[in-house]
């Protein structure tokens, strides 16, 4: 009967692979120099303890997120979108820390309203569609500069009591004390912002009475 040499066995065992440093923490060597390693321990030789993130990032405004212990993705609300135009971000737990999954963000940027087209001339987006506009502009999207609906395009000598209303500037006029109209005047000259011109075009003139 065949014996092992120096052994009390009589079958020969079976070859394990051998891990060089062993595997540490708890972990066991699959094949030569390869740990599968145990919670919450990584690495070549499982000598890595991952630390865990305490709670999770906070949600960015305009957006929800989901989360496990190692990773969240955070998606903005409809018709809102990120800064860079995309409307899911992911962010890792790293050492215990939760870090965005692109590199150029230290943290998650809220989530803006999305305007389209974009506003232009210096507004910003405060809801869907809905632009803020720098004050020389007007229009949905801040396309009209107000200087085409500027009251001296009509070119009258007398007063003007303006006022704004839904994307149109509209002015009555009225003459001096001792003056009067050439002829009668319109009860109220208006000019849309899209159309940077006065309707009627042209008010009489203030001229002294006889």
């Amino acid at each position: 009967k065949w014996k092992v040499k120096g052994s009390t066995d009589d079958t020969i065992p079976n070859c394990k692979p051998t891990c060089i440093p062993p595997c540490q923490h708890g972990g066991s060597c699959s094949s030569p120099n390869t740990c599968d390693c145990v919670e919450p321990f990584s690495g070549p030789y499982c000598q890595y303890e991952r630390k865990r993130c305490l709670g999770y990032p906070p949600t960015p405004n305009n957006a929800r997120k989901i989360c496990n212990s190692e990773s969240c993705t955070i998606t903005c609300l409809d018709k809102h979108q990120f800064p860079d135009g995309s409307g899911i971000a992911n962010v890792f737990c790293k050492e215990g820390q939760w870090s965005p999954a692109r590199p150029d963000w230290p943290t998650i940027p809220d989530c803006k309203p999305v305007c389209i087209p974009e506003c232009q001339n210096g507004g910003s987006c405060m809801a869907f569609n809905k632009c803020n506009c720098a004050q020389q502009f007007r229009g949905p999207f801040c396309q009209y500069p107000v200087d085409g609906c500027d009251f001296r395009k009509l070119n009258f000598n007398g007063n003007y009591n303006c006022s704004e209303s839904g994307g149109t500037y509209s002015c009555s006029l009225t003459c001096p004390q001792g003056m009067d109209f050439s002829s009668p005047p319109a009860p109220l000259y208006s000019c849309m912002y899209s159309e940077a011109r006065y309707r009627p075009p042209t008010p009489p003139q203030c001229i002294f009475g006889e």
